[in-house]
């Protein structure tokens, strides 16, 4: 059991590295066993490499799944019922990281685009200095193509004009209406010049089927205030149980 404990330990160690998205307070493991495996859970606390400089960071958990034998990550099916089910986080987050092409001007550039759901920037307690934040209805694959830049792209690319705000950018060959610009010092995930709508609903991911494609994501959640850890660990447990039983 201790040498499962370090193991959960090291990779949330080294995924805190990799992004300042993950450096908080505490780290949450959701163990998940797909079929008739064993579920096992493991819930890493005081995991603190780098307060991250957002209201209430000290509540923003990561949330990941054991799926199978060294096979960690999060699927989306979960990430909806995890949102719907629990009891001790105010909202959860799913995401994804990758690049798009910027399209449309004399040189293309590669940027680092991150698909986000609606209820990340909630999560993160951080709202656009410019413009809004998106909404439920632009998730999914019919939704508009819409998008939010950072601050250093605003300034650097868009030439810092608030005006650039309703107006389109050329993403894959394809408009993208630009919503929002996040502040000066947002960088979740790391690096991430452009977030757009998660291509993913409920409705596409549950209920649960074999025809149906679970996509991975990454998910992170903000605890409710108050919420001890014992109360955390017990839910968590809860939870555990009732996601595995879903794929029986």
């Amino acid at each position: 059991m201790l040498e499962s404990w370090l193991k959960d330990l090291r990779h949330a160690i080294r995924g805190l590295r990799r992004d300042p998205l993950l450096a908080i307070a505490a780290t949450a493991i959701l163990a998940i066993s797909i079929g008739a495996s064993t579920t096992v859970f493991s819930l890493v606390n005081s995991i603190l490499l780098k307060p991250l400089p957002y209201p209430g960071s000290e509540r923003i958990y990561w949330v990941s799944e054991r799926m199978k034998r060294d096979r960690e990550g999060g699927v989306s099916a979960d990430y909806y019922d995890l949102r719907k089910e629990n009891r001790v986080f105010e909202d959860v987050a799913a995401f994804n990281v990758g690049t798009i092409n910027w399209t449309g001007i004399e040189t293309p550039k590669q940027l680092d685009v991150a698909q986000v759901s609606a209820s990340f920037f909630r999560v993160m307690g951080v709202p656009p200095m410019l413009g809004r934040s998106l909404t439920p209805q632009e998730e999914g694959r019919s939704a508009p193509a819409v998008v939010i830049v950072s601050y250093p792209f605003w300034r650097s690319h868009l030439g810092g004009d608030a005006s650039a705000v309703g107006g389109d950018i050329t993403l894959d060959g394809l408009p993208n209406r630009i919503i929002g610009v996040m502040p000066r010092g947002f960088d979740s995930p790391t690096r991430t010049q452009i977030w757009k709508p998660l291509p993913l609903d409920e409705a596409s991911q549950l209920p649960r089927s074999p025809t149906r494609l679970l996509w991975q994501v990454s998910m992170v959640a903000r605890l409710r205030p108050a919420v001890r850890p014992e109360e955390l660990d017990a839910e968590m447990n809860r939870l555990t149980g009732l996601i595995q039983a879903r794929y029986l």
